[in-house]
């Protein structure tokens, strides 16, 4: 938007030139031409807008790079599940999902596909995982611009192997509701084919999964499904941000009743003056007065006692107010605070 601009603001100048008929001859010689003042003015132009023309999408593409001063990043992969059935998840399909790592070299990093074999292969048990699942309607580029902000915030010399786990959540739709209600089976998918690739890390490991907003509806799901399959020693903290999902789903018997239990940690970020999760009930088509876990937190009271002391509950409204980012969430001191003992399990 800057260079856009400085753009138009370039075509301005060069139009009150032409309207003063102001012509300041600057005397280089070129192929035996003058040129003047805004010959320049156009000539120029038209090299930047080349210029912009040509330049490659710096955060998504196989050959793509990005320049950066960060040597210390660890291990960063996007994992996408676009190409795998968006609502039928089974081994098979989740055989299809795509994975894509971070290349460093000490002036740029770029994208390398890469597939299951490398990712599980590599995998280091000591080195903590951190998943980023994002909301609704975010795109590949936002996904990964948003996991370098978080990535950012940890201290340098800590190693850790994060991954972006881009699911199909961009509008498709032109009409809102629909779109985003067409978006549950989708999550749903999603859920089971995060929780696939849980139980095929390495024994021992420890793994954090954020969510933001739609996003949480997925880690809930991939916890829930690790039930009776989770590899030895494994310890999963979950990190719930403005969740657009059920706040009974934690309660025993419910949809993520077992989560609790399963988790080794759980942090919900809630904020009853959230704007965007008072629309919450119209996400399902009959009459539903559900009410997010992003507004009011736990139930707390329909949860075994004995797992009350894994969670924790901060109230965000004082920090950030009404609004329903996830830069502001992972902005706010109360994030910040916590990112040691959820992120790296100290």
């Amino acid at each position: 938007m800057k260079i856009k601009n400085s753009l138009f603001r370039f075509l301005t100048i060069s139009d009150i030139l032409d309207k003063l008929n102001l012509s300041f001859p600057i005397y280089q010689i070129v192929s035996n031409k003058i040129f003047t003042m805004r010959n320049l003015l156009i000539i120029t132009f038209f090299l930047l807008l080349t210029i912009i023309t040509i330049t490659p999408n710096l955060l998504f593409g196989e050959n793509n790079k990005i320049k950066t001063n960060s040597e210390y990043i660890q291990d960063i992969w996007m994992i996408t599940t676009e190409t795998a059935s968006w609502t039928k998840a089974t081994e098979s399909e989740f055989n299809k999902i795509l994975y894509w790592r971070l290349h460093k070299t000490k002036s740029q990093m770029y994208w390398e596909k890469s597939d299951a074999a490398t990712f599980f292969i590599t995998q280091n048990p000591s080195i903590p995982v951190l998943i980023f699942s994002p909301g609704y309607t975010s795109t590949k580029t936002e996904t990964i611009e948003i996991g370098l902000k978080i990535l950012g915030l940890f201290d340098p010399n800590k190693p850790i192997r994060m991954i972006f786990w881009q699911w199909p959540a961009e509008k498709l739709n032109c009409r809102l509701l629909p779109d985003i209600r067409s978006k549950i089976p989708v999550a749903e998918a999603n859920g089971i084919y995060m929780s696939i690739l849980l139980k095929k890390l390495k024994p021992n490991s420890k793994v954090s999964i954020l969510g933001f907003s739609f996003g949480t509806r997925l880690i809930g799901d991939a916890v829930e499904n690790t039930a009776d399959s989770k590899p030895d020693g494994m310890k999963i903290n979950l990190i719930y941000g403005g969740a657009a999902s059920d706040s009974q789903w934690l309660a025993k018997g419910n949809k993520n009743g077992n989560v609790p239990k399963i988790a080794h940690n759980i942090l919900v970020f809630y904020n009853q003056e959230d704007f965007r999760l008072k629309f919450y009930p119209f996400l399902y088509a009959d009459e539903n007065n559900a009410i997010p876990l992003g507004s009011v937190g736990a139930p707390m009271n329909r949860i075994d006692p004995e797992y009350h002391n894994k969670i924790e509950m901060v109230d965000l409204a004082p920090h950030i107010g009404f609004r329903h980012k996830t830069v502001i969430l992972i902005g706010s001191k109360p994030f910040k605070n916590r990112i040691n003992k959820y992120f790296f399990f100290e």
